[in-house]
């Protein structure tokens, strides 16, 4: 009788996995926008100052797909875009215009956030699987701020909308690895970090989550995990003169399909 061994047994893995789920996540969204570069710029906290929800959900999307018994490519999607109107408890500062206390404003904070990756399995078999990978996070990111405002400090208050936008790519390196348990369960975890600085550009990345995945029958499964992503940009451009600090932690529930 033939035994299948376990190099032979991964091979007939499933070429093409797709996530699909949602974020529970508690965020945090910090952006400073300073076009004279001095020290009297202001952060400003969307979730403190514009009264943004701290635990909104963010819908994600992800595929996998192994061209080879070691190396695969993936690529994710997830979209993130909150409103909200507030009238001011302090005065904010946003690019030229100083909005005041007690000033009724509307802000806006969208991201798209892109990310692929091509990885390497050091160990694979058909129990565990441990490697690397090498990819980047590309973030399409929006923020506005509308109300009466005043402009270089006149004091004159006129309706205001300040609104930048910036593409930032963020290159990453990490690891990933999962453990099978059982016949139809996988705990899996996998980080990535980065830190560039170029020029007029300044960023870092720190993205990680852990699983539990459970096979509910040959093609489709559940999963449930925690994911905490968080990254800096301090950019100096003519679109996007400041800085953003964007964090967000939290559970995430999705389903998988394996073809």
């Amino acid at each position: 009788m033939a035994i299948a061994s376990p190099a032979a047994a991964a091979e007939t893995d499933p070429s093409f996995n797709l996530r699909a789920g949602v974020l529970i996540a508690r965020v945090h969204t910090l952006v400073r926008v300073d076009p004279n570069a001095t020290l009297n710029s202001q952060d400003v906290v969307f979730e403190r100052d514009l009264g943004f929800e701290r635990g909104p959900d963010i819908l994600f999307f992800e595929g996998e797909y192994r061209f080879a018994r070691r190396w695969k490519v993936s690529a994710e999607y997830q979209r993130l875009d909150r409103e909200n109107s507030k009238t001011l408890d302090r005065s904010i500062q946003i690019g030229d215009t100083t909005f005041p206390l007690n000033a009724a404003v509307s802000g806006r904070v969208r991201s798209n956030l892109y990310k692929v990756q091509f990885g390497w399995s050091a160990v694979r078999n058909d129990k565990a699987e441990v490697g690397i990978s090498l990819g980047a996070h590309l973030t399409n990111f929006l923020v506005s701020v509308e109300g009466q405002g005043s402009v270089g400090g006149s004091g004159i208050l006129v309706q205001r909308d300040e609104r930048r936008s910036t593409f930032a790519p963020l290159p990453n390196a990490g690891l990933f690895g999962s453990v099978k348990v059982g016949r139809d369960f996988k705990i899996g975890a996998r980080a990535n970090y980065f830190q560039l600085k170029i020029d007029d550009f300044k960023g870092g990345l720190t993205d990680a989550e852990a699983n539990v995945e459970w096979k509910a029958t040959r093609n489709f499964g559940v999963g449930v995990g925690y994911r905490f992503l968080k990254y800096r940009l301090d950019l100096t451009k003519d679109k996007f003169d400041g800085a953003v600090r964007y964090r967000f932690r939290g559970p995430a529930l999705y389903v998988t399909a394996a073809f």
